[in-house]
């Protein structure tokens, strides 16, 4: 949600599995869902956070290059490419994450309101 309160003027987002991104106002008059087909195929699974610095829904597609975004005040969906800080590992280290269950997301710093990428690998 856009906001802590569905009390106030916020928006709720659900990000479905497929290309399906759905936006409510469920404290406003007009509280009908709206349906958003993403074209890009990358973010099918992708979980979708509010971003308040950025003021707009956010999502990271799979293999986590990219991050993509529904920006509410002009209702485009953009995608931009990540610059990622990789660490210094061995080339066996690399082998072994490579073998893992990887998963992505975003998260946003509640003091700086600062977005970051989140990679876990579980084995």
């Amino acid at each position: 949600m856009s906001s802590s309160s569905p009390r106030d003027d916020c928006i709720l987002a659900v990000k479905f599995a497929g290309p399906q991104l759905s936006l409510c106002r469920p404290g406003g008059k007009n509280n009908k869902w709206v349906n958003i087909k993403i074209q890009y195929p990358g973010f099918s699974s992708s979980r979708v956070i509010y971003s308040k610095m950025d003021n707009k829904f956010a999502m990271v597609a799979s293999g986590g290059r990219s991050i993509g975004s529904w920006n509410l005040v002009d209702e485009t969906f953009k995608v931009e490419t990540c610059s990622i800080v990789l660490p210094e590992l061995l080339e066996s280290e690399w082998e072994e994450l490579d073998s893992c269950c990887k998963t992505q997301e975003l998260v946003e710093s509640r003091s700086t309101k600062e977005m970051f990428m989140i990679k876990r690998f579980r084995k």
